[in-house]
């Protein structure tokens, strides 16, 4: 999850200066790379869930994300996303070997019964999807957006580098789908399990 300090660039000068930053940032990697400051003799792997929250009775986007992370507070594995109908859980990385999976599973199912639970008593339920079939498009409206400064810093950014006057999204297969909408939130409607494989640079 990491820290969250977050500026918007509002100039050339910003700009400079986060590059120099950045560059910065690179020139400590390739030192560090260099000079073995990571381990070699160790491969980790973790994981994140990510999840919709939908309303028990219609299962259509619950916007109570908010309150759920306030009654999950005393788990630091529980984190919020994008949208105000998202949340995710972040598992304790496992070395990879032995029952590193059935390990992660385990720990993942333990998370989901314990916000299962959290989103019952406010009359939601927990969805583990690709893209929620009961989401619509003033569902993804930025009033929906979480309010955490570095989500309003990439919405920023998004619509900066917009071509026109709406953004497009475009399914093919053997249905289609086509919308335009002026908001970048779109960008809330994948969730995904994802796994971090940690490797040696010569992996």
């Amino acid at each position: 999850m990491g820290e969250q300090k977050v500026d918007l660039m509002q100039d050339k000068s910003s700009m400079h200066n986060f590059v120099r930053h950045l560059l910065n940032d690179v020139r400590a990697l390739r030192y560090m790379l260099e000079n073995k400051w990571f381990e070699t003799d160790t491969i980790r792997i973790g994981a994140e869930q990510e999840m919709c929250i939908v309303d028990q009775a219609t299962f259509k986007p619950a916007t109570i994300a908010t309150t759920m992370l306030e009654k999950l507070a005393k788990y630091p594995w529980a984190d919020g996303e994008l949208a105000r109908f998202n949340l995710e859980t972040n598992m304790t990385p496992q070395v990879f070997t032995g029952k590193c999976f059935s390990k992660l599973e385990a720990e993942n199912t333990k998370h989901q019964r314990i916000i299962r639970a959290t989103a019952r008593k406010l009359g939601a339920e927990i969805v583990l999807t690709g893209i929620l079939p009961t989401l619509r498009k003033f569902d993804l409206e930025l009033s929906n957006l979480t309010p955490r400064p570095r989500y309003y810093a990439l919405m920023e950014a998004i619509h900066r580098e917009l071509i026109g006057t709406a953004f497009e999204l475009r399914l093919s297969g053997i249905d289609e789908l086509l919308v335009k909408h002026d908001s970048p939130l779109l960008e809330a409607c994948n969730t995904s399990f994802q796994v971090h494989l940690q490797v040696t640079r010569s992996t």
